[in-house]
């Protein structure tokens, strides 16, 4: 007899959000500024949070952290620098992370990798 049901992400869900992840083609928008991208970006993952991870937030992590390996392709495509190194691109984006952390609405939930 079927007594529990927990609620989460549908792997039918979590493909339409990656897509629409890739469609965003966030590593590609060089000429944009940190900000910019995180206005376009959070009133969708806003909504994501709400509805999804209402009952299992722990669902979403996965998602949550294919936007941070794309803005870590940006990082690496905007400064030279950081270019050649994910470690390099990756501690700066940690670093903004722990500084400025309601700059992206999944930053906010602890979603994110550690600064180090």
């Amino acid at each position: 007899m079927f007594v529990a049901f927990t609620p989460a992400l549908s792997p039918c869900a979590a493909k339409r959000m990656r897509q629409c992840i890739r469609r965003w083609r966030l590593n590609l928008q060089t000429s944009r500024t940190l900000e910019e991208t995180a206005h376009e970006v959070n009133p969708t993952v806003r909504g994501w949070i709400t509805y999804f991870g209402a009952y299992n937030r722990s669902s979403l992590y996965p998602i949550l952290r294919q936007i941070d390996l794309h803005l870590i392709q940006w990082v690496k495509r905007k400064w030279t620098k950081k270019g050649r190194y994910i470690k390099r691109a990756k501690h700066w984006l940690g670093k903004t992370a722990h500084h400025r952390p309601k700059l992206f609405v999944h930053w906010q939930f602890g979603a994110t990798f550690p600064a180090g």
